[in-house]
């Protein structure tokens, strides 16, 4: 006699009763490119593709089996550069099997991702005088919060930068000139990054003129001396200056009539 054995292989599953359940996470608060979420489901599932997911405002690929109910997938924006906006995921009810033919029978949660693409702005401003004897207060607004905006990141021409300070989207400095002539303050792009990763694209350059040599003035007239009336008197400055008046003059045995002129010649 004879006989044979038949083995025969079972898949168990031995969970609870009832559908599988996604959970996704991993995904970052803010971002300006491509990243990775984790997928994770409360058992084993088979069926599972990157296009099963549901995106806005963005594609799904590369989706990676790290265990039987364990997956990696990358999630790429399309948000457009230079803008900003929401990319959102989930897995939509009834896109995988369980092991027992179960099929998933709820949405997994959302993830929501803010994506920055736009590039933070800066503008320089000072309400000093212009031409000016001493230091200027500057003022730097950027368009949105920044972290690593520092005094390193400006470009001085004739100047010194001190008393640094700020945070978030205002910022100041004390611009100390040099030496006589205009002086100035850029910030290069690329300087310094908003929360995306975005870095800032050039600021205007705030320029001054430092002038601390006191203007000279020459008095002349072309009437002969002596002379039985009135006579005529040009005062020719070494620069231009404004405020002159008759009340500057000093005279002896005499009187000043009405100034006239502008810049830097006054009769």
């Amino acid at each position: 006699n004879s006989s044979s054995v038949t083995t025969n292989a079972f898949t168990i599953d031995a969970t609870l009763p009832g559908p599988p359940v996604a959970t996704l996470g991993g995904a970052p608060t803010i971002t300006n490119a491509p990243f990775d979420i984790t997928v994770q489901f409360s058992e084993g599932v088979t069926g599972l593709l990157a296009s099963d997911f549901t995106v806005t405002n963005g594609t799904a690929s590369n989706l990676i089996t790290v265990s039987g109910g364990s997956y990696t997938l990358t999630i790429t924006p399309s948000i457009a550069s230079g803008s900003t906006g929401i990319t959102t995921v989930k897995l939509p009810l009834g896109t995988v099997l369980d092991y027992s033919n179960d099929p998933n029978s709820a949405d997994s949660n959302t993830l929501s991702v803010n994506i920055d693409k736009a590039s933070p702005t800066i503008t320089l401003s000072s309400t000093d005088p212009n031409p000016t004897t001493s230091s200027i207060t500057v003022t730097a607004t950027v368009s949105e919060s920044v972290t690593d905006f520092d005094s390193s990141d400006i470009t001085v021409n004739n100047a010194l930068v001190s008393s640094f300070g700020g945070s978030g989207t205002s910022y100041s400095f004390t611009l100390m000139p040099i030496v006589d002539g205009s002086f100035s303050a850029q910030v290069a792009a690329g300087s310094f990054h908003d929360a995306g990763s975005n870095s800032n694209t050039a600021s205007n350059t705030l320029s001054r003129t430092y002038d601390t040599i006191r203007p000279t003035v020459t008095l002349s007239s072309a009437t002969a001396n002596p002379t039985n009336g009135a006579i005529a008197v040009t005062a020719t400055f070494s620069e231009s200056v404004t405020g002159f008046d008759s009340s500057d003059v000093t005279v002896t045995n005499a009187s000043v009539g009405a100034v006239t002129g502008s810049g830097t010649t006054y009769t």
